[in-house]
């Protein structure tokens, strides 16, 4: 028995013994009417243990109370355990899309001037003519290199975009893996689209459901939960740079058919030595 239980036990047990002794002994004298020193000694003592009785009951009140929110939450930890083991994240692929603002001095012109090839429907084709009008381009290869890292906190996510030029992507992140994309070639996976009418922006999206290379996970992130609220930073290397693109959606798709995707504010820095660096909150639809 703990001291709260033999506390209030022994309250009950001083509550009823001092009754009896009030009962055995005379309360009131019976000339003057007056209260007994026997009366006010019963009384006292009843009143002291049933106030120590109800603060027993007080603390016991309290003490369940506590228990039960930690079994709650215990029951929450275990559940949420489960839920990540039967929501597991395995390799996810991604999506890509950047784009430029018809109003940007680069495009003005040129998003000005109508259509000059047809649109056939077909996105490779289409993206083909695009390429060959687009400025700076005119037929030309473009390529970007891009390494992705998954960071489960963002404290940290936002210490290696802040001082990229220190930060080791590749260890310092939970997940990592890199993307290679072409408009040329046999892994021809930059569609253009020059412009977007609907949005008026110039558009490069990097091919739908696209395989990690490099692919690196330390197990922090296993489950696609862990992928709801977390960041990603995305370094882009080479010529596509010259277009003046920015970030505008990322898409991760996992094994088990659920996604996950970007939310604004998408933060972008530019750095000569390590090419265009992007924040990106992530979160589950």
């Amino acid at each position: 028995m703990d001291f709260v239980s033999a506390w209030k036990a022994s309250s009950i047990v001083l509550t009823g013994a001092f009754g009896i002794l009030g009962l055995a002994t005379e309360f009131r004298n019976k000339h003057t009417k007056k209260i007994t020193r026997w009366g006010y000694f019963s009384l006292l003592g009843i009143v002291i243990s049933t106030a120590c009785g109800t603060a027993a009951q007080i603390i016991e009140s309290s003490d369940d109370a506590a228990k039960a929110l930690k079994v709650s939450i215990t029951t929450a930890t275990m559940l949420s355990g489960v839920e990540r083991l039967l929501t597991p994240s395995g390799i996810p692929t991604v999506r890509l899309v950047m784009g430029a603002p018809c109003s940007d001095a680069v495009y003005r012109q040129f998003c000005s001037t109508p259509l000059i090839y047809p649109l056939s429907g077909d996105g490779a084709q289409d993206s083909t003519y695009a390429w060959m009008i687009w400025p700076g381009v005119k037929g030309g290869r473009v390529y970007a290199e891009m390494k992705i890292g998954f960071f489960r906190d963002e404290k940290r996510a936002r210490a290696c975009f802040n001082d990229y030029a220190k930060c080791n992507l590749s260890n310092a992140s939970d997940i990592f893996g890199s993307v290679l994309g072409e408009n040329y070639g046999q892994n021809y996976n930059l569609f253009a689209q020059a412009p977007d009418w609907n949005s008026h922006q110039m558009l490069v999206e990097v091919a739908d459901k696209l395989s990690l290379s490099d692919y690196r996970s330390d197990g922090t992130m296993v489950s696609t939960k862990d992928f709801d609220r977390s960041m990603a930073v995305i370094v882009v290397r080479g010529s596509l740079l010259k277009l003046n693109l920015r970030l505008e959606k990322m898409q991760i798709f996992f094994p088990n058919g659920q996604e996950a995707e970007s939310s604004l504010p998408i933060a972008q820095v530019f750095s000569p030595h390590s090419g265009i660096v992007d924040l990106v909150p992530l979160t589950l639809p």
